[in-house]
């Protein structure tokens, strides 16, 4: 069923993937150039990164080429709901 769908063809998991890589990616930048307090790590902007890399479609593809292996959708998305909350409140300071 997957081998019948256009290359070309714009799903709309192709779009969240873009939308999400995209959206944590420039997370990722900025979570980076952030001036760090005392209690706060560069820990959730890797994490942003990781994100980015598993949901933007050419990074993904990248990995397959060069392993042959690939993370089906259910796998990565669980990853994702997984990762999301260290990304988000990781470092942060939750006591003001």
């Amino acid at each position: 069923m997957a081998e019948d769908i256009d290359r070309n063809t714009i799903t709309l998991g192709l779009m969240t993937s873009w939308l999400f890589g995209v959206v944590f990616l420039i997370a990722t930048f900025g979570e980076l150039f952030m001036p760090l307090t005392d209690r706060q790590t560069r820990w959730p902007a890797l994490i942003s990164l990781l994100i980015a890399a598993l949901t933007l479609p050419p990074f993904r593809r990248l990995v397959h080429q060069k392993t042959g292996k690939s993370l089906s959708t259910p796998a990565r998305v669980i990853l994702v709901l997984v990762l999301l909350p260290f990304a988000l409140f990781w470092g942060s300071d939750l006591q003001h």
